[in-house]
């Protein structure tokens, strides 16, 4: 609006810029110092892509030695561009490792502007290398297989290896196939990926080493022998041969239908093949001799008495007469004829045993009875015995019997044994002896034994005991009395309650208690014991009897029951009553609780009666006059206490007399200004007792008195 001065540019028209963005500024400047800026952009692009030169030709070759592959290597090409330091990038370098086959080799040029060229060749590797067996399969020595004529021949596949891959490995026998016996050659061939062959040979030879079978081989046959023979014709069912391979030949060493002699004997089969395989089986046949032999004459049971004095007897029988199909016996026997035979029953054993083992037994029995009995001896007389001390019997002794007898003897059982507790009375002491054939004797005597011995008492002892407060006797429980005896105890009393128990009244002084006590027996034992009651031996009244039975008897009587007659206790006022009963009937008065009637106290001069009303000073309520409130002083808070009262139906003082301010004998508002005039107005002090000590009611008839005042000590 007015006028421009000047415009400036950060650069000029015709400028060169560089590759990329360049902001130009422009600034307008006028007169006055105001400026006004504008900006535009050059953008300057690069369009021409680099090049590259001296690119290889295309290359073949054969693979490195055991690779699969080649390292090739070529003159490296380079580039250029309009830009400086363009780039070249391959993926296969000269000297790389290339697999057989084709490879394109690509370069690719690029400039700082990201502008690329790309130029390329083929590199070629062919594979002439013969795959390779690293193991090998080894010729192989074969059996034939169970129940065949053939052998199945297996083998791991061998180990190969190829500087490529091995495409396949083919056999034209395979592994696991069935093999003939003899010789087959087998041959394995390799191939790799690209075509090239190897091949490798082994033989497998296949041997019949299968021992033929017997089949349907008889087992052992057990048979007994046939009657009155020793021995049997045996019968079976000959074996079937059974090879992998044809042909074979079965022998034996016996036919069916053979006879055979008591005992064992072994039949045996042989088969062999054409490869020589022999097999050799063979079974048992047994022929048992089961034909007992026989007892054609025997002897008989015996029945005899056992000889005197021997404990059995000699026995005699003829010999046994025997026979045997096979020929051959022996007879023994558990006991010979002639032996002794003891008391008893005795099994004689013959035994009969041919050669096989067969065993016919024949017994027979021998008895021999015992009719002897044993003898007892030394049988002891009768006996008497006093009882043990402290014991209902006694322990007897004795040299016990002996006994004896042809045989052997049982226990000698007794019903008691020596040194035995027998109970008082008489016991019958039985021996009985069995000898072991049951012949049994007996013996006996008698023991008596008595009892002299009493019982024993045992008794509390000796008692002394105190009577009750005011009693003449005592009601005491005695412990009961216990007795023991060496047997029964059947009774035990005493001579008081004629019972076991002699609790009871007793009456002062000495009691004696006769105990007895009877045991089962008759005994008898009487002890005494002695009961004392003590009371008091006091006697006031001097005649002749305690005090404490006076009173317990009523010949004397106690008013107060302090346990004194009445004419020993005080009587003051001489009226025929103790003082304690004129004031415990209320005939006298005692307002000190001195225990003495008052008039008593006024007339000795013991008790004051400062205002003469008969009633000693001590038992007047003492109070502070003009002290409505019981709290030890005369105050404003008094009056207030007396209004209160008076006009708005407040508590009442306990004490009428501490009240009465004026000493009137009423309680009216003219105490209350009676406190007021001697609080404010210099008026006298209440009368006695005054304000300042704590004394008695002067005036005792004015009508009013004091109950209860808590303002003095």
């Amino acid at each position: 609006n007015c006028v421009v001065n000047s415009i400036t540019s950060s650069h000029e028209s015709g400028d060169t810029f560089s590759l990329g963005i360049t902001t130009v500024m422009m600034t307008l400047t006028d007169i006055n110092g105001q400026s006004a800026i504008h900006l535009f952009d050059i953008t300057v692009t690069d369009e021409q892509a680099p090049e590259i030169l001296g690119l290889p030709a295309p290359i073949a070759q054969t693979a490195d030695s055991g690779l699969c592959g080649a390292t090739i290597e070529w003159p490296s090409p380079s580039t250029t561009d309009n830009c400086p330091n363009p780039s070249l990038f391959t993926e296969h370098p000269s000297g790389s490792f290339f697999p057989v086959g084709t490879t394109t080799v690509s370069y690719i040029a690029t400039d700082s502007n990201g502008l690329q060229t790309t130029s390329s060749f083929d590199v070629s590797i062919s594979d002439d290398e013969l795959p390779v067996f690293d193991t090998l399969v080894g010729d192989m020595e074969l059996s034939t297989d169970g129940g065949l004529c053939e052998a199945t021949a297996t083998w791991d596949a061998p180990q190969t290896s190829d500087n490529c891959a091995v495409l396949s490995l083919g056999s034209d026998s395979p592994s696991g196939a069935l093999y003939p016996v003899g010789r087959t050659t087998v041959t394995l061939t390799l191939q790799d990926i690209n075509g090239n062959a190897a091949t490798h040979q082994f033989t497998i030879t296949v041997s019949d080493t299968e021992v033929p079978q017997l089949l349907d081989m008889p087992t052992d046959i057990t048979s007994t022998n046939e009657v009155d023979l020793c021995g049997a014709s045996i019968a079976w069912s000959e074996p079937l041969a059974s090879d992998n391979c044809p042909g074979s030949v079965l022998s034996s060493s016996h036919s069916p239908g053979d006879f055979f002699e008591v005992g064992d004997t072994t039949v045996t089969y042989t088969l062999m093949d054409d490869a020589g395989n022999t097999v050799v089986s063979s079974f048992t046949v047994l022929v048992n001799d089961d034909q007992m032999p026989v007892f054609d004459l025997v002897p008989g049971d015996m029945t005899l008495t056992s000889e005197l004095g021997l404990c059995g007897t000699t026995a005699m029988w003829d010999d046994a007469l025997v026979s045997d199909n096979c020929d051959s016996t022996s007879l023994t026997s558990s006991h010979l004829s002639g032996d002794f035979f003891n008391v008893g029953t005795t099994f004689v054993t013959l035994s009969l045993a041919d050669g096989n083992g067969n065993i016919t037994q024949h017994s027979f029995i021998i008895t021999v009875i015992d009719e002897e009995d044993p003898v007892i001896e030394g049988v002891p007389d009768d006996l008497s015995q006093l009882t043990d001390p402290g014991q209902c019997g006694a322990n007897v002794n004795w040299s016990p019997p002996t006994s004896s007898d042809n045989c052997a003897l049982g226990e000698l059982v007794t019903s008691h044994q020596p040194g035995d507790f027998f109970p008082v009375g008489t016991a019958t002491v039985i021996y009985s002896q069995a000898d072991v054939n049951g012949n049994l004797v007996s013996a006996q005597f008698s023991v008596s034994v008595a009892d002299e011995e009493p019982p024993t008492i045992a008794t509390s002892g000796n008692l002394t005991i105190p009577a009750p407060d005011g009693s003449c006797t005592a009601t005491i429980n005695i412990a009961m009395a216990t007795a023991t005896d060496n047997c029964t105890v059947v009774d035990l009393y005493n001579d008081q309650t004629g019972t076991g128990d002699a609790s009871g009244t007793y009456d002062h002084g000495s009691t004696v208690i006769l105990w007895t006590a009877v045991d089962n027996h008759g005994n008898i034992t009487v002890v005494e014991q002695l009961v004392t009651i003590v009371v008091s031996q006091v006697d006031c009244n001097a005649n002749g009897n305690p005090d404490v039975c006076d009173l317990a008897e009523g010949s004397s009587t106690d008013c107060d029951g302090n346990g004194v007659p009445d004419e020993c206790d005080l009587d003051c006022n001489e009226n025929g009553l103790p003082d304690a009963c004129d004031v415990s009937s209320g005939s006298s008065l005692d307002c000190n609780g001195n225990g003495v009637p008052d008039e008593c106290d006024l007339d000795s001069a013991s008790s004051p009666d400062a205002n003469a009303n008969a009633i000693p000073d001590e038992c007047e309520p003492v109070f502070r006059r003009g002290d409505a409130n019981d709290d030890a002083q005369v105050d404003i808070a008094d009056a207030i206490f007396m209004l209160y009262t008076l006009m708005l139906g407040g508590p009442a003082s306990g004490c009428a007399d501490a009240t009465d301010a004026n000493d009137d004998g009423l309680n009216d508002i003219s105490d209350i200004i009676f406190v007021l005039n001697y609080q404010f107005q210099n008026g006298g002090p209440p009368p006695a007792p005054g304000p300042t000590t704590c004394g008695i009611d002067m005036t005792p008839d004015d009508g009013i008195g004091c109950d209860t005042y808590e303002g003095c000590p």
